[in-house]
């Protein structure tokens, strides 16, 4: 059992550098490149559902299409908080998030990051139609995906201001 535990931090270790370096290739910009010093909502990558990879397809949703193509489909995830963000996803009185609060969604397949996606809160006013939420996606194919594609689906299912985690401390463990 303890072997299989420094395997998997092992592993874990290599993801993890491997995934630094490539934020900067990616062109994420430099205000928001250090998400990983932020709080974690995930403690260790995890692999996104097929339910939800289904829901952001962006071609026609047939099986092989979804299979293939959705952006969350056979990825990991690892997400992450600013502290404005970190609070308010565990204020269970908040309806909100304050504006300021950005969340980060690092995209992993296997060990290389494939993209970063970004939830950027606004002051009321700007973004609308998302509750003042603003969409941003940094892959490795230079693909991005349109606000109306994110805020259709985040429109649709949010659990908490348009976010759909329902996240816990990872990090206090």
């Amino acid at each position: 059992m303890k072997r299989a535990w420094v395997v998997a931090s092992l592993v874990a270790s290599i993801v993890a550098v491997s995934a630094w370096s490539a934020v900067g290739e990616l062109g994420v910009p430099e205000e928001l490149a250090g998400f990983r010093s932020w709080g974690k909502l995930t403690s260790q990558p995890e692999m996104v559902p097929y339910e939800l990879s289904i829901l952001c397809a962006a071609r026609p949703p047939t099986r092989q299409n979804l299979e293939r193509h959705g952006p969350h489909t056979n990825h990991f995830i690892m997400v992450f908080a600013n502290s404005l963000a970190y609070e308010a996803i565990h204020d269970a009185s908040a309806s909100t998030f304050p504006p300021g609060a950005i969340i980060a969604k690092e995209k992993l397949r296997g060990s290389e990051v494939d993209g970063v996606a970004f939830m950027v809160k606004h002051p009321a006013g700007e973004f609308t139609e998302s509750g003042g939420w603003e969409f941003l996606y940094f892959s490795s194919s230079g693909a991005r995906p349109t606000y109306e594609t994110c805020i259709g689906c985040h429109r649709a299912g949010g659990t908490k201001d348009f976010v759909f985690g329902r996240y816990g401390r990872p990090d206090a463990k």
